[in-house]
């Protein structure tokens, strides 16, 4: 069986979407920009081996994705209601149904390497729980064999984010296989990470390189 890969999205809509990098880009450049991680986070994701699925914080056919669906060709769901933790928890029991295997990853980190996503796949033969560190405490996947345990102990948004998921995790008795550590993107300095690397390496983001050739 393919590896569901579902992709937590939110529309790119002028003054909802980046909204820590309005300071730096305006809301509608911030915006932009969000649209750009979209369109990269999908070429990263939908390669062979993947079953790929938006997972939509908001209405799922919102017209603002209607061109990332159609080039891309993935389906739309809608995130469930709560904080990001109940979200994991249903959409982790709705791919489970048909997958054995399933990964969860954002849209924050538009310069993720395809290999990244192979490497968590794999680890789930080894471990019954992967998670990919981001260099701001929280992480880039989640990926899970059987439903996880509640994962309300966790702080969001916070330098804490991996480390209490990890902790839930061991406590339920569940092995968890750490990848390599990656960067998102949410503040201003994150920006300026995402700038010089694409400097140097335009082809890791293509879309948000051009963006970001525009913006700054």
């Amino acid at each position: 069986m393919s590896t569901a890969l579902w992709v937590f999205v939110r529309p790119p809509i002028t003054g909802h979407a980046k909204t820590r990098l309005t300071p730096r880009l305006g809301a509608d450049g911030a915006a932009r920009l969000y649209a750009a991680f979209l369109h990269d986070t999908l070429r990263t994701s939908c390669q062979p081996g993947f079953e790929v699925t938006l997972c939509v914080a908001g209405e799922p056919e919102h017209a603002s994705l209607a061109a990332l669906q159609r080039r891309h060709e993935v389906r739309t769901l809608a995130q469930g209601p709560g904080d990001l933790g109940a979200k994991l928890d249903a959409a982790f029991r709705r791919a489970l149904s048909h997958h054995e295997h399933v990964l969860i990853v954002g849209s924050d980190a538009p310069t993720l390497p395809r290999s990244y996503l192979r490497a968590a796949r794999d680890a789930l033969c080894r471990a019954p729980v992967v998670l990919g560190p981001c260099l701001d405490g929280g992480y880039y996947v989640i990926g899970a064999r059987h439903a996880l345990p509640s994962l309300g102990p966790v702080r969001w948004s916070s330098p804490h984010t991996l480390r209490d998921t990890v902790r839930v995790c061991t406590k339920a008795g569940l092995e968890v296989a750490l990848l390599a550590p990656w960067y998102d993107v949410d503040t201003p300095s994150d920006l300026d990470l995402l700038r010089l690397h694409l400097r140097l390496k335009p082809g890791a983001a293509p879309a948000t390189a051009r963006e970001l050739r525009l913006r700054l």
